[in-house]
């Protein structure tokens, strides 16, 4: 038997309302079959079971503008995720701009216990040789670092015609 909003009212108002327990109160109100009176019964429950001073819905406020940019983001994400829906890993890197080469300033370069050059770059990367070759690290630290085939990295500098290969570590 379904018991009406008109029901519930003198119970909720009542003592018995109050001395039911929570899940006997979420029961009924679950039975109501219409949306917004359930709602609103579920409101009343929780209006009275707030504790006076604790942060409420009814005390909040919601911050200006504090949740757009989040939500903004996530759309932005989503609709991504849509149209790259049904495409291959290399359709998708299509449409991103491809880097070729990155110039850099060495600012640490060290030999590991093999003798390969561990070097740093003034943009924060570190990169490990990765061949045994020789090579004449400019004066100035500039250099250059080119993708090859298949993966493969290698740095050089515009003072000299040598390269080694790198493999990226940070």
């Amino acid at each position: 038997m379904k018991i009406s909003i008109l029901a519930l009212i003198p119970l909720l108002l009542s003592g018995y309302g109050l001395a039911q327990s929570l899940p006997e109160r979420l029961q009924r109100c679950q039975q109501i079959d219409s949306a917004l009176k359930r709602l609103d019964c579920y409101d009343q429950l929780a209006r009275k079971m707030a504790v006076p001073g604790s942060s409420t819905l009814e005390n909040k406020k919601p911050k200006p503008n504090a949740s757009k940019p989040v939500v903004a983001k996530v759309q932005n994400e989503k609709a991504k995720a849509k149209a790259e829906f049904g495409l291959t890993e290399a359709q998708k890197q299509k449409d991103k701009p491809k880097v070729d080469r990155i110039e850099a300033v060495v600012t640490k370069r060290e030999k590991g216990p093999r003798g390969k050059w561990l070097i740093t770059l003034d943009n924060g990367q570190i990169w490990k040789q990765n061949d045994g070759e020789y090579f004449p690290f400019p004066r100035n630290g500039a250099v250059y670092i080119e993708e090859g085939a298949f993966g493969t990295y290698y740095l050089s500098a515009e003072t000299t015609n040598r390269m080694i290969k790198v493999k990226r570590l940070q």
